[in-house]
């Protein structure tokens, strides 16, 4: 994996697979902890490896709620992930949007 940084300074990727889900999901699911795996697609590779990655919001639902993108950068380069990040917040301010953490029917019983 690091040789493929000796060409790009930043990899950008979706944090999630799918949209996002309710709070809670998928544990009370049979098959929760292989689809929490499916969806979490694109931040296992640089969890496992130890490169850094940052994830940002980058839109929001039509319920509000945030869509993430991930950026990645070679080992050490936390400088630059943070930087760019900086960079979004500053032209898409996010701190404002609070997403509804339980819509009806999520707080389990």
């Amino acid at each position: 994996m690091a040789r493929w940084w000796q060409e790009f300074d930043l990899l950008l990727s979706p944090v999630f697979a799918t949209p996002p889900k309710p709070v809670g999901w998928p544990w009370r699911e049979p098959d929760g902890l292989q689809r929490s795996v499916d969806v979490l697609a694109f931040t296992a590779p640089f969890n496992t490896t130890g490169q850094p990655a940052i994830a940002v919001p980058a839109a929001l639902t039509e319920s509000g709620t945030p869509i993430g993108i991930q950026l990645a950068a070679a080992y050490g380069r936390e400088d630059l992930l943070v930087c760019v990040a900086a960079q979004l917040e500053a032209e898409r301010p996010w701190a404002a949007h609070r997403p509804p953490v339980f819509p009806a029917g999520a707080i389990p019983a």
